[in-house]
């Protein structure tokens, strides 16, 4: 891990948005700043007495979720919004990865996207769903919706699409491109 270096999350550790791997930079571990950068197949802290193996992690402003190896999803920082999905309070703030609240029927995640104040992913069954700050519409949870959640909601479907691949979050809003390529906007 030493050395290595990382697409990530930027600026200080205000909120815990790095968790506690920010101990890591100090022993030459350069994670460098974009909002929604995303890094793919590394091994990053998820606790002090603990490693977790990570399939992909994006950042968001303030806080940031990840996909372990085994496709559960987890974000950590400051959840202002509810973005980091675990179905606690708004305004919590934590230094290490917390689970997202798994929907009933999702066995796993295969993507996930980190926004200015929320987050989006896609069940490893094609599912899209979102939480956090909806002030836009930006979770798609559907029209004339806008309170932010705490845990992931489903995103609504167009008719005709049969899943997603990936979905890509950003401040106010979120694109998703479904599983026959078409893509879609929302927020």
């Amino acid at each position: 891990m030493v050395g290595r270096r990382l697409a990530g999350a930027g600026g200080g550790n205000g909120g815990g948005r790095f968790g506690r791997a920010v101990r890591l930079m100090m022993a030459g571990l350069l994670v460098a700043g974009m909002t929604g950068a995303v890094i793919s197949g590394t091994s990053l802290p998820a606790d002090a007495a603990q490693r977790q193996s990570w399939a992909m992690v994006s950042v968001g402003t303030g806080f940031s979720c990840g996909i372990s190896a085994e496709s559960a999803a987890f974000c950590w920082g400051t959840g202002s919004s509810g973005e980091l999905g675990d179905g606690g309070e708004t305004g919590a703030r934590r230094v290490s990865p917390r689970p997202v609240v798994t929907p009933a029927g999702v066995e796993g995640w295969s993507t996930l996207t980190a926004g200015q104040f929320h987050a989006c992913g896609v069940s490893t069954d094609g599912a899209a769903f979102c939480w956090g700050e909806d002030d836009f519409g930006q979770l798609g949870n559907g029209p004339g919706v806008t309170e932010n959640q705490v845990s992931p909601s489903p995103v609504v479907t167009p008719a005709g699409v049969g899943g997603w691949s990936t979905l890509t979050a950003a401040a106010n809003h979120t694109c998703g491109v479904s599983t026959d390529g078409a893509a879609f906007c929302w927020g």
